[in-house]
């Protein structure tokens, strides 16, 4: 594949992910989320650039397509830096921190992470 096909495709994977993002954040995703709030954006940003590892072997687009999307979930973590709340702004909690599951989300990460590396170097 060329440079140029690779980034506009990976410029597709973030704008697919973007626009996930903003339904996500428009629907009342307290009700989705109970008893998953450890999980962040940022985990299924990894999860997302594992399973590109696994699918590159097969189709290299796809790949290309759900790193863009794992990117522009990991960076998305940090738009919660800000956080509207009963029409007031109030500080956000990007990568759980200072939350009551910040340390089972950093473990997820941290593991996720470490998964991600070793996957890349034997694959």
């Amino acid at each position: 594949m060329d440079l140029i096909s690779t980034l506009l495709i990976f410029c597709a994977g973030g704008v697919a992910a973007m626009i996930f993002d903003t339904v996500w954040w428009k629907i009342n995703f307290k009700k989705v989320e109970r008893g998953y709030e450890v999980l962040e954006h940022y985990h299924f940003g990894i999860i997302l650039m594992i399973g590109a590892v696994f699918i590159n072997l097969i189709y290299e687009p796809i790949s290309w397509l759900l790193i863009g999307m794992g990117f522009v979930f990991i960076i998305g973590e940090w738009h919660q830096s800000v956080q509207i709340h009963k029409k007031k702004v109030v500080p956000g909690k990007p990568f759980a921190y200072g939350s009551k599951h910040f340390k089972q989300s950093t473990a997820i990460g941290a593991g996720l992470t470490i998964f991600l590396i070793i996957i890349s170097l034997v694959l």
